[in-house]
């Protein structure tokens, strides 16, 4: 077994195409990451925080690196059962993939129908 710490290196290895909304949240992270160096701030990360609700929503925010270097952010535990992702994971992910539902799809139930049960991430 091995474990891939190399951050991004998911996004660099998934055979998944570029979306809209891929394109529009990095475009509006990078203009809130000018915005915050222009005011001075240093030894910050922008942040993109999911609101509740039916339709897709964020804000977007910053906060200390220190609250972000070495540390991981599970996955909540009802979104895998077993090995296999939920249909709560599958709907978070919804809306993040509608573009590539159909290749999404596809590898969810069959490419990574297994998922390790320990530090899922």
């Amino acid at each position: 077994r091995c474990r891939l710490e190399v951050l991004g290196a998911m996004q660099k290895v998934a055979l998944l195409p570029a979306c809209e909304l891929d394109r529009y949240e990095a475009f509006a992270t990078g203009q809130h990451a000018v915005r915050a160096a222009l005011a001075g701030e240093s030894g910050v990360c922008v942040t993109i925080e999911r609101e509740q609700g039916d339709v897709y929503q964020v804000t977007y925010g910053l906060t200390g690196l220190e609250r972000i270097a070495r540390t991981e952010r599970l996955l909540p535990p009802g979104f895998v059962e077993g090995r296999k992702p939920t249909a709560a994971f599958r709907n978070w992910l919804r809306p993040l993939v509608a573009e590539t539902a159909p290749i999404v799809e596809r590898l969810l139930d069959g490419g990574i129908a297994t998922l390790p049960t320990k530090g899922v991430r």
